[in-house]
This record gives C-alpha cells, structure tokens and sequence, in this order.
C-alpha cells in the first residue's frame, strides 16, 4: 500500500508538482505533527493530487541536506478534520488519519488558525477527485 513520501528537493522553495498538478492552499507557518512527534514549522501546499508540507528551515546532517518535507496522496488520507477539543490535542489543527504504518495520524497546526477551514474546504476538494477505489460500488447489495 502507499506510505508518506520523504520530500528531499524543492525549487526554490517550492514543491516539485507532476505535470497538470496545482496548487490549491498554501498555508505558511504550519507546524507538523506525525504521531506526537513535531517536525517543524513550514508551508503546507495542498495540491489537486497530494498534501504537502515543506519544512521552513533546512538544516545539514554529516553534510547533506536533511529531509525538507512530507508528501501524501489523497488516497493515504483516511479521514481528515478539523480539530479544536484541547483535550484531544493542545493546538487547534487539521487531523489526519492515515492509512499507513508508522505514522497513521498527522496533524497541522497553522499559526493562523482562522484558516483552519479554509484548509479544510481545500483537502475535501481534493479529495472528491480522488474517491477511494474500494468504496466504490459498496452500496450496490444484489439480494
């Protein structure tokens, strides 16, 4: 099955889109979370075929360049929604449930939290373009 994919380029700054993909949102100053772990503040791209997020700071291991981001398509979100219930989590954010191992939940957190759903307005639209291909048909029961 699909995994989150480790972005290791960008241009200028920018993801790197597959032909006939486009940007949707941009949110900058997004925090992301996989599982309980932050990986940073940067700028979450949601396209017409992934969710991406690019980290802002890129720093250096033993010389190379360490990852710059995350990229997932539609078809790894499960379900997606806005999050405000501080008892689940501290921060206002995007949940994600993912269907991938070892990082099933993913959180963004914007500074601007006004935009919350705007995001999500964003990731439903791109996700309507890419219905799951097992729930298609499911309803239809011949007795």
């Amino acid at each position: 099955r699909m995994s989150l994919v480790l972005v290791r380029e960008s241009k200028d700054g920018q993801p790197i889109l597959s032909e006939g993909e486009e940007v949707k949102h941009t949110e900058a100053n997004t925090k992301l979370y996989l599982g309980d772990e932050n990986k940073g503040v940067g700028t979450l791209y949601i396209t017409n075929e992934n969710v991406i997020w690019l980290k802002s700071q890129i720093g250096e291991t033993n010389g190379e360049k360490s990852e710059l981001g995350y990229s997932m398509s539609y078809f790894l979100i499960q379900l997606h929604a806005v999050c405000e219930d501080a008892a689940s989590f501290p921060e206002s954010c995007i949940y994600c449930q993912l269907s991938c191992e070892p990082h099933s939940e993913v959180r963004f957190v914007p500074q601007n939290t006004s935009n919350l759903n705007n995001i999500y307005t964003s990731l439903c639209e791109g996700a309507e373009l890419h219905p799951d291909p097992e729930q298609e048909g499911e309803g239809d029961f011949i007795f």
